[in-house]
C-alpha cells in the first residue's frame, strides 16, 4: 500500500462518492477504482460497498479508514514539521503549457494563497520540452499533455477545471474574413497566423 493510495482511500470514504473524491482530488474516477482495486486485492477484502445512500464502508473498510487517518495524519505532521525547519521560502519550479495556466488558475491562486512560504516559478513551455525539462530535473513538477515522451518520468491524469475549449479566430475589424457569419480552415490558406508552436 501507498501512502498515496491511502489518501485516495480516505477521501472517498469521506466522501462516499468516487465522483467527488475525483473532483477533490483533481484525479479521474478511473485512476481512483484501479488504486482502489489494487488496495482490495492487496488485503484481499473489499473496502466498500454500494447502496441507495451511495458507497459505505466494509468492516475491514471501516479499519483501514480509522488507522489510516491516523497514519496520514501522522505522515503529514511529519511533513510540515520538516518544512519548518527549512529557512525562508521554498522554490518549486513548474513547468505549465498555455492551455494548462487556464485550466489550473484557480487552482494555482488557491495554492499559493495556502502556502504563503513556497514561491513559485512558472517555466511556460510546450509539453515536449517541459517533459525534457522533467528528465533533467531542471524544474520539480509539470503539466503536461500526452503522450509521454520520457521513459524517467511519470504522468498522471488530472481532471481539468474545465470540461471543453472553445477555439477561435481573432482578427481586425476591418480583415476579408471579419465579415463572413462562419470561417472554414480553407478560409485561412495563405494569411500569416499566431497559433503554437512545433511544442
Amino acid at each position: 500500500m501507498e501512502l498515496r493510495q491511502l489518501k485516495y482511500f480516505i477521501t472517498i470514504a469521506n466522501t462516499r462518492s468516487y465522483t467527488a473524491a475525483a473532483k477533490s482530488l483533481f484525479v479521474t474516477q478511473p485512476t481512483l477504482s484501479w488504486n482502489i482495486q489494487q488496495l482490495e486485492e492487496e488485503f484481499n477484502a473489499h473496502l466498500f460497498f454500494q447502496t441507495k445512500q451511495g458507497l459505505q464502508l466494509t468492516e475491514k473498510g471501516e479499519k483501514l479508514l480509522t488507522r489510516g487517518q491516523k497514519v496520514l495524519d501522522e505522515f503529514e505532521g511529519l511533513i510540515e514539521d520538516m518544512h519548518k525547519m527549512q529557512p525562508g521560502k521554498k522554490n518549486l519550479k513548474v513547468g505549465i503549457t498555455v492551455l494548462f495556466v487556464i485550466q489550473y488558475m484557480e487552482q494555482i491562486v488557491q495554492f499559493t494563497t495556502m502556502n504563503p512560504e513556497v514561491e513559485l516559478t512558472f517555466v511556460q513551455s510546450g509539453s515536449v520540452e517541459i517533459q525534457e525539462k522533467l528528465a533533467q530535473n531542471e524544474i520539480d513538477i509539470g503539466l503536461v499533455s500526452f503522450p509521454n515522451y520520457e521513459s524517467s518520468i511519470e504522468i498522471e491524469r488530472l481532471n481539468t477545471s474545465h470540461s471543453q475549449y472553445t477555439v477561435s479566430v481573432v482578427l481586425p475589424f476591418d480583415h476579408p474574413l471579419a465579415q463572413k457569419e462562419t470561417i472554414e480552415i480553407k478560409d485561412l490558406k495563405g494569411y500569416d497566423i499566431c497559433s503554437f508552436s512545433n511544442d
